[in-house]
């Protein structure tokens, strides 16, 4: 679920897709501080984002699986409803994209 609050975007897991039966909502163990055994469920990964231009950037995102925590920057592509998400060290050339599909929004994303 992705929502705009004060001009800022945020980000929290909704569901899990192919979630273990045995264990339906896992907690990530792999986090530090105060997101060390949260439930992934309801988990804030993205946070902070301001928007700029057709983006959405200057935040932060948590890759659940190794807790670590990168810049951000997110773009949904007009008339798609493919949001293109990519987290990085530093340069967003030093980094990974990936492409989440849109179900159902809180807040409707500004395109480019």
């Amino acid at each position: 679920m992705i929502w705009e609050e004060n001009s800022d975007l945020y980000g929290r897991i909704g569901e899990l897709v192919d979630s273990d039966p045995k264990e339906p909502d896992p907690r990530r163990d792999r986090c530090q501080g105060e997101l060390k055994n949260l439930r992934l469920i309801g988990l804030r990964i993205i946070w902070n984002l301001q928007q700029d231009g057709g983006e959405w950037s200057g935040g932060k995102i948590l890759d659940p699986d190794n807790g670590e925590i990168y810049q951000c920057h997110i773009m949904l592509k007009r008339g798609s409803k493919e949001l293109k998400v990519r987290g990085f060290i530093a340069i967003s050339l030093i980094g990974r994209t990936q492409y989440w599909l849109r179900e159902e929004w809180s807040h409707e994303v500004k395109t480019c």
